[in-house]
């Protein structure tokens, strides 16, 4: 029993001390970027909600829904894309315009929330905006660094050579094979 645990600290600071990127890929990344940005916008905009007037909380509860609503439909985009695509390239082009698309049109509904709301809620709802423009510049600058290592890890992988195809034609083991045509000269 004393040395499982041993071994399972080991294999813990082994797993700690690997690089990021051996951790973690594009794939899960954009994932959790997508929750973790849709829920931390999803709370600062129940905060507005409980601060706005009543006639102005139907705006913003219909942006949290909305958001809620986005973020299951491209979080499913994310997870059910690794199957779809064959190209790296092509899928970490995908993965990073899906994740930005979700980020923008997030903001710009917050921005057209801004334009609903009047003075009292708008200096709340401008640090809002500055926190998502933020959240996402972080968040799109740390998948293109996961992604450019990703790139560089699949350039250090071998290419798989073909094998050599296997003649129609049958050769005995002494004749060279470019010289004779095996069974049809004899």
């Amino acid at each position: 029993m004393k040395y499982i645990k041993i071994v399972m600290a080991l294999a813990g600071m082994f797993f700690y001390s690997m690089p990021l990127y051996a951790q973690q890929d594009s794939f899960t990344l954009a994932v959790s970027i997508v929750e973790d940005y849709g829920a931390e916008q999803d709370d600062l905009l129940a905060h507005l909600a409980q601060n706005t007037k009543e006639g102005e909380k139907d705006y913003v509860k219909n942006i949290i829904s909305i958001s809620k609503k986005e973020k299951e439909d491209t979080v499913a985009k994310l997870k059910n894309m690794r199957w779809v695509e064959g190209s790296a390239d092509r899928l970490s082009k995908r993965i990073f315009n899906i994740v930005n698309a979700y980020t923008n049109k997030h903001i710009e509904a917050l921005k057209e929330l801004s334009n609903k709301l009047k003075s009292e809620n708008k200096k709340e709802l401008d640090g809002i905006i500055e926190r998502a423009v933020f959240a996402r510049n972080s968040s799109i600058a740390k998948l293109k660094d996961t992604q450019k290592q990703e790139k560089v890890l699949r350039g250090q992988i071998p290419a798989k050579e073909k094998e050599k195809p296997v003649p129609v034609i049958d050769t005995p083991a002494v004749e060279e094979p470019a010289k004779s045509k095996g069974i049809w000269e004899r």
